[in-house]
């Protein structure tokens, strides 16, 4: 078996077959770092050893969730001798020994109980060798963009999902009020699921998870899935609290991650830290700001006169009565955002013209007045409001999240979570990133390197 298919010069329209994806998940460093995150059982501890090395489990639990779609068929593909005789090639390049026969299922699926302790580990390595990955193709590094102006490549995108469980919601609820027994009269167990409201009102019944993800440009295959995420139902906050911790700790680790992109489950308390930290936050204000809110009375413009500055769907605005008494609310011109470095953080300031035509500066971030008049600034006053051309521009990239969830819906089988456990569905999600970003790595070095995937590697 060759140790890569080859790539045709118009690699754009290569068929990603489901042994050829499998080749490169193989090879692919972030499977190799996830699965050395797994620390070597102890000599003489307690439990049986495990009968494969490490990277057998992560390696199935990729080609379950980002590749066949299925526990079943990632076992039958491991185990077909062919399979198993090329990975011990490649693998062995590696200085890693696997036996002579491939695993069966039921021990692909214990090792996959095995590793629920180290999947925060995994998780964690998953963070750190994704953004490498990002950062290799040309995402969050230097360029002509600030955070005050970010453009695509600076810019992560976040949503939670929820996968459906594996059995219908009336089955479920069947097996919750009678459950079935085993010959032994025990239960079956039930899988880990919640009912969540999607969307449009769609109502889902399963785990949700909370993914981050960037882009290049609208070129194909340039996507980086960069975390994953589990939201307990325990969370104070809920996805936006999980998704807002998530964009910090990205931020914390490269300044060149400019912007943030998330729905309408943003509120204040999201969209604050991230401004705080240096970031654009593009969101749709909720429903709520849509009445105008007088904000303050400015008495110390440089033109002599007053202005009484009012706040709609997160624009700063001035009120004008018409001659038939009727009142409208016009947004300043000529905004302009800009970040000064304080002390820990960042201060966030919003420049536009007056009627007058003096500029005036009105801070965008939480101020400690703020808190003593529970003013949810960052709510009411939004750095890019729907109306401006920059929301217009950027919020549609959220639609790369639509896009990976509904990739993974699609791979997996049935459209429905494959794993009961809520632990192994972060195991699998983890595999399906890991899957995913193979197809952008390999895509990057045939596209920088040409010829075949092998050769650029």
């Amino acid at each position: 078996m060759p140790a890569a298919q080859p790539f045709t010069p118009a690699h754009e329209s290569w068929s990603w077959t489901d042994d050829v994806h499998a080749y490169e998940v193989a090879r692919d460093p972030s499977l190799f770092d996830v699965a050395a995150s797994i620390p070597p059982r102890p000599t003489g501890g307690p439990g049986r050893p495990a009968e494969h090395p490490m990277i057998v489990y992560v390696f199935y639990a990729a080609l379950a969730g980002g590749v066949v779609g299925s526990c079943t068929k990632a076992a039958g593909w491991i185990r077909q001798p062919q399979h198993w005789a090329w990975l011990k090639q490649v693998w062995a390049e590696y200085g890693i020994e696997l036996r002579d026969n491939g695993p069966c299922r039921r021990t692909l699926a214990n090792g996959l109980k095995a590793i629920r302790p180290h999947v925060p580990a995994m998780a964690e390595e998953l963070r750190q060798t994704t953004l490498e990955l990002a950062q290799m193709i040309g995402i969050c590094v230097d360029g002509d963009d600030t955070s005050a102006s970010p453009n695509r490549r600076n810019t992560v995108v976040a949503d939670g999902t929820v996968p459906a469980t594996r059995i219908k919601k009336s089955t479920y609820q069947k097996r919750l009020e009678n459950p079935r027994l085993k010959k032994d009269g025990t239960p079956y167990s039930l899988p880990d699921a919640r009912k969540h409201v999607e969307g449009g009102g769609h109502e889902v019944l399963g785990e949700k998870f909370v993914l981050l993800e960037a882009r290049l440009s609208d070129e194909r295959n340039t996507r980086v899935i960069l975390d994953v995420r589990p939201c307990p139902s325990s969370t104070p906050g809920g996805e936006a609290a999980v998704a807002t911790e998530a964009i910090l700790d990205l931020r914390h680790k490269t300044k060149k991650l400019h912007s943030a992109i998330y729905d309408g489950a943003f509120h204040s308390v999201n969209i604050d830290p991230l401004v705080k930290a240096g970031m654009i936050v593009i969101s749709p204000p909720h429903k709520g700001t849509t009445k105008p809110r007088f904000l303050r009375k400015l008495t110390k413009c440089q033109c002599g006169g007053t202005h009484d500055l009012w706040t709609v769907r997160g624009a700063l605005c001035v009120q004008e009565i018409t001659d038939t008494g009727d009142i409208n609310y016009t947004m300043l011109p000529e905004r302009k955002v800009t970040f000064n470095a304080d002390v820990n953080d960042y201060r966030c300031y919003l420049s536009a013209r007056l009627p007058c035509g003096w500029l005036h500066m009105e801070r965008l971030d939480s101020t400690r007045a703020d808190a003593k008049t529970k003013f949810k600034r960052t709510e009411h006053l939004r750095q890019h409001p729907p109306v401006t051309p920059e929301y217009k521009d950027k919020y549609g990239w959220r639609s790369d999240t639509e896009s990976t969830h509904s990739n993974l819906d699609r791979i997996l089988y049935n459209n429905r979570m494959i794993v009961d456990n809520v632990i192994d569905q972060q195991t699998i999600l983890i595999g399906h990133a890991i899957a995913r970003n193979a197809i952008t790595r390999t895509t990057w070095l045939v596209r920088n390197a040409g010829g075949t995937a092998a050769a650029a590697a």
